[in-house]
C-alpha cells in the first residue's frame, strides 16, 4: 500500500496539500468485493474562536456555510476521480485522498483536483487518463476569466469548474458553483478551459514522468 508524505499544489494564490493513503484494507461499510473505494478528507484552517458576542455567531454561521461548500467539493472530487483510477485493481481497499487547503483565493474545486491528480500520479496510481482541471469565470461583459481570484469571482455572474480528459479532449466533469450562463457562454468557457486542461495534463506529465503514464 502507499502512504505518501504530503505534496503541494498552487494555483495563484490558491494552495492546497495532498497526500494519498492506500490501497489499504477497507472498513466493512465501505468494502466492495470487485474494486476499491475511493474516499477524500477536505480539511480547511478554518475555526470559531473562543468567547460570544455577535462575532462568534457570525463565524459560526460561516463555519457551518463552509461545511456545506466543502462537502460539496468533496463529492465533486470523488465524482470525478473514482472512473479513471482503475480501482479493479484493488478490491476490498480503500484509496484515500487527503486535501489541507492552505489558501483560498479563487478556483479552490480545480486546484484540489489537479492536487489530487498530481498525487495519484506521484503515488504511481494506475489511472486511465489523466485529468486537467480549469475553473472559469464570467462577467457581466461576456468575457471568459480563466482560474478566477476570489475578488473575480464575487464580481461575476457566473463560475464554472472543468475538467477535462487529456487522453480524449472530452469534458469528464462540470459544475456551476454560482449564477446561471447561456448555452453560447457556456461553450465559449468550455474551449477556453480545454486548452487550459491541455497545459495542465501536459505539466503533470512532465513532472512525473518517471511514473507509469496511463
Amino acid at each position: 500500500g502507499i502512504n505518501a508524505e504530503y505534496m503541494g499544489y498552487r494555483l495563484g494564490k490558491t494552495e492546497v496539500l495532498v497526500a494519498v493513503h492506500g490501497p489499504a484494507p477497507s472498513r466493512p461499510r465501505d468494502e466492495k468485493a470487485e474494486e476499491a473505494f475511493v474516499d477524500v478528507v477536505l480539511r480547511s484552517p478554518s475555526g470559531v474562536p473562543a468567547g460570544g458576542g455577535q462575532q462568534k455567531e457570525a463565524l459560526e454561521m460561516r463555519v457551518n456555510q463552509l461545511a456545506i461548500e466543502e462537502a460539496d467539493v468533496v463529492n465533486s472530487l470523488r465524482a470525478a476521480l473514482k472512473p479513471i483510477l482503475r480501482t479493479s485493481l484493488a478490491p476490498r481497499s480503500t484509496i484515500l485522498f487527503v486535501v489541507q487547503i492552505l489558501a483560498d483565493d479563487g478556483a479552490l474545486l480545480s486546484t484540489c483536483l489537479n492536487g489530487c491528480m498530481a498525487a495519484a500520479m506521484d503515488a504511481g496510481l494506475m489511472a486511465t487518463t489523466v485529468l486537467g482541471a480549469v475553473t472559469c469565470a464570467l462577467t457581466a461583459e461576456g468575457q471568459v476569466v480563466v482560474d478566477p481570484t476570489s475578488v473575480e469571482q464575487q464580481a461575476s455572474l457566473s463560475v464554472i469548474h472543468f475538467a477535462h480528459d487529456s487522453k480524449s479532449q472530452g469534458l469528464v466533469s462540470c459544475k456551476t458553483s454560482s449564477g446561471t450562463v447561456s448555452p453560447e457562454h457556456f461553450w465559449v468557457a468550455a474551449s477556453a478551459a480545454q486548452k487550459g486542461a491541455v497545459v495542465i495534463a501536459n505539466t503533470l506529465r512532465e513532472a512525473y514522468g518517471r511514473q507509469r503514464r496511463p
